[in-house]
C-alpha cells in the first residue's frame, strides 16, 4: 500500500473516489455523445453530497476530539484570507498611482 502524500485530503475515503469514478464516466460519456445527461446530474449530485457529507464528519471529529494546540490549527483553517494591497493608501486616479 503506498502512503498518502503530504497533499492528500484527510477526510479522502475509499467510497469518495469510486463516486468520483462514476461521475466522471458518466460526463465523459455525455460530453462525446450527449446522452445520460440524467445519469450525469444524479451522479454529480451523489459525489458532491459525499464530498460535504465526509468534510464535515472529518471536521466534526476534528472539534470534538481537539486539544490545546488543535485550536490554533483550527483558527488557521477557518480565518479568513486577507488580500495585499497596493502600499500608497486611496487612489482615485491612475496617474496618483505613479
Amino acid at each position: 500500500m503506498k502512503r498518502p502524500t503530504r497533499w492528500s485530503k484527510a477526510w479522502w475515503t475509499q467510497e469518495l473516489t469510486e463516486l468520483r469514478k462514476i461521475y466522471t464516466a458518466a460526463a465523459q460519456r455525455t460530453r462525446r455523445d450527449g446522452t445520460v445527461v440524467q445519469e450525469r446530474d444524479e451522479a454529480k449530485r451523489t459525489y458532491k453530497k459525499g464530498l460535504i457529507g465526509e468534510k464535515k464528519k472529518y471536521w466534526d471529529e476534528f472539534l470534538a476530539s481537539g486539544k490545546k494546540n488543535d485550536v490554533w490549527t483550527a483558527h488557521q483553517f477557518t480565518k479568513r484570507q486577507v488580500p495585499n494591497r497596493v502600499p500608497g493608501g486611496q487612489n482615485s486616479t491612475p496617474e496618483s498611482t505613479e
